[in-house]
């Protein structure tokens, strides 16, 4: 399951696709619910998903920025959606950005990855890379970039508007920076 902006898609086990929620794009309406997917990411007024078939990359709704119709080809196992911007992780573990590229957010340090997991949200993306380093690229006015825990390992990350969290591998531990506004990034338990 994924939640965009005011509009929410799921998976069903067998790979069916359901959205709901704000239309005002065909977000929703747009969405291809004949294909099966094996992942799906919902953005701002947009979304994507990966087949379950071939690993192609499917995506509807806003197109302002190329972010529905300049989808990468070939083979994909995974997709993850921010404001304007989505990535998917290729085949062979590497990386794919496409979408609003106004913060670097579709420029990643680390193109060739390997990566084992993304997490996009906003106007920014981290992802996991082999050595379970956390690597993050995109928007910066709040230090989610520059303050992100590249110097652990983890093995879960998410990512909100402007901020991030990571678990971290040996204790589990939360990890969370960025925009503090509400508390967002003080974690209430050890």
């Amino acid at each position: 399951m994924s939640c965009g902006d005011e509009f929410a898609c799921a998976l069903a086990n067998g790979g069916g696709l359901t959205c709901w929620g704000l239309d005002d794009d065909e977000q929703v309406s747009g969405a291809q619910t004949a294909l099966e997917y094996r992942s799906v990411a919902a953005g701002r007024s947009f979304a994507c998903g990966v087949t379950l078939r071939d690993g192609t990359t499917v995506c509807w709704g806003s197109d302002a920025f190329d972010q529905s119709s300049d989808r990468p080809t070939g083979e994909m196992i995974s997709v993850v959606a921010g404001n304007e911007h989505a990535c998917t992780v290729r085949d062979d573990q590497g990386l794919k950005c496409w979408g609003n590229n106004n913060f670097g957010q579709t420029e990643s340090p680390n193109d060739a990855g390997p990566y084992s997991q993304l997490a996009a949200g906003g106007d920014m993306t981290c992802g996991i890379i082999e050595s379970q380093r956390l690597s993050c690229w995109g928007i910066d006015n709040y230090y989610q970039i520059s303050d992100a825990p590249t110097d652990l390992e983890v093995h879960y990350v998410g990512i909100g508007g402007n901020h991030g969290c990571a678990i971290r591998n040996g204790d589990g531990h939360i990890v969370c920076w960025g925009k503090n506004q509400y508390g967002q990034t003080d974690v209430p338990f050890e």
